[in-house]
């Protein structure tokens, strides 16, 4: 698998880690490409990367600042550390897709949402 350094890492650079695969791959070599793809999309995250593809998504890290946070059970003022989460923005092809095939979802109570 190959990357260009200072772009968002894309689906074509890991095309090269999918056409060494026979053509009826078996379930194991599956599981090591999948394995291999999802292993540089954290490595790309962890180098500060953003990782984009095409009509699925973005994913990319978001750096929260250190704050003070409130600790409810004495009052007291504590300090949260900065640190870096990962994000993903879907793509819109992707939005649409989820979009007309979502059917109304029941809430965490069991009932219809709305209702």
């Amino acid at each position: 698998m190959r990357h260009d350094g200072g772009n968002p890492l894309k689906y074509q650079d890991n095309r090269e880690g999918l056409r060494t695969l026979p053509r009826n791959p078996m379930e194991c070599e599956i599981d090591t490409v999948l394995t291999q793809f999802l292993q540089s999309l954290m490595a790309a995250l962890q180098a500060g990367e953003t990782v984009a593809l095409r009509g699925f998504g973005r994913f990319r890290l978001r750096h929260r600042p250190a704050r003070e946070g409130h600790n409810p059970r004495i009052g007291d003022t504590v300090p949260i550390p900065a640190k870096a989460v990962p994000t993903f923005l879907a793509g819109k092809a992707f939005q649409e897709l989820v979009q007309t095939a979502a059917a109304p979802s029941k809430g965490a109570n069991g009932k219809k949402r709305g209702s």
